[in-house]
């Protein structure tokens, strides 16, 4: 009997491929990761500095630790010479994380912060990175033709992430069709529960009417 190959990294098709480019799913990213932050702070190497540099790298360790960020270093970077300033590198999902855990260290630290920092941002990215976004998204495109296949009819199947992004809610229940997914039925399916804050269908913050007596 022969036996068959299978690629578990398809080569994206074309058409998944325009399907990203029409849906300008590379400006979504881009826009996506926005408040996206990274972190950097460099320790002088000065000989002189040396026991409030290790004070100072401690205590930003032990913040950061504290609060459960992922943070390198601090250490020398790759290739440089003995003695060399020691780079801190942490990211945060907004820059007030940063800014707040440096403004802490200043004012605790006023004579003694011997470093240099910079806080930044958001990617940028280019066409060729938009060209790997597009093929990216065409490979999860691909991925999706069997998960559907696989589905029962009038029910709309999840991921493991976009539940865990939705979170547990009335309806949803672990796939019997399609192993590590989630289904919810169309027929039965519970009634819309957008509250204040949450994003309402087309993924935008709830429009609320204002009060006439407010407008007279």
């Amino acid at each position: 009997m022969a036996s068959i190959c299978l690629n578990r990294h398809p080569i994206p098709e074309p058409e998944g491929v325009r399907t990203a480019q029409e849906l300008h799913l590379a400006d979504k990213v881009t826009e996506a990761l926005t408040s996206l932050s990274i972190l950097v702070v460099e320790f002088s190497a000065d000989e002189e500095l040396d026991a409030a540099r290790t004070v100072l790298a401690g205590e930003l360790v032990k913040r950061q630790t504290d609060l459960y960020v992922r943070f390198t270093g601090p250490e020398k970077r790759h290739g440089a010479l003995e003695g060399s300033p020691q780079i801190l590198t942490t990211a945060f999902d907004e820059p007030i994380g940063g800014l707040e855990i440096m403004t802490d260290l200043a004012s605790e630290y006023p004579e003694d912060v011997s470093v240099r920092a910079v806080l930044v941002a958001g990617i940028a990215v280019s066409e060729f990175d938009k060209e790997h976004v597009n093929r990216l998204f065409a490979r999860t495109l691909h991925s999706t033709r069997q998960i559907i296949e696989e589905a029962e009819p009038r029910t709309l199947v999840f991921n493991e992430r976009a539940h865990g992004l939705l979170g547990d809610r009335p309806g949803i229940e672990p796939s019997d069709s399609v192993d590590g997914h989630w289904v919810m039925s169309l027929v039965h399916a519970p009634e819309p529960t957008t509250t204040e804050g949450e994003s309402n269908s087309s993924g935008n913050p709830p429009v609320t009417e204002p009060d006439p007596e407010d407008t007279a």
